[in-house]
């Protein structure tokens, strides 16, 4: 998982998430209703439950994310002078 969701039968679960990018097995009963907690388990050790995602609340969560931006080693070229400077405008308006 690349996230904290998992998904079981298009329902979108939640976990601990110190399990991002790790493998897990869910146990579940499937005649139990949606909204009950399922079982999460990694390399064969109870990890928590998984509940059901809140995606109202989820979509607020900050997120550290890697910049994904290209940094260059040299400075930025600087642009051409413009021959608008407003300091030759005001003297204009003034003769």
């Amino acid at each position: 998982m690349n996230d904290r969701t998992v998904s079981l039968h298009g329902r979108v679960y939640e976990v601990d998430p110190l399990l991002v990018g790790r493998t897990v097995t869910l146990r579940y009963d499937p005649d139990a209703p949606p909204a009950r907690p399922l079982q999460v388990l990694h390399d064969g050790a109870d990890a928590g439950l998984a509940t059901l995602l809140d995606a109202y609340a989820n979509a607020s969560v900050k997120r550290a994310r890697p910049s994904r931006q290209l940094e260059s080693e040299a400075p930025a070229p600087q642009p051409p002078p413009s021959p608008l400077a407003l300091r030759h405008l005001h003297r204009q308006e003034s003769n």
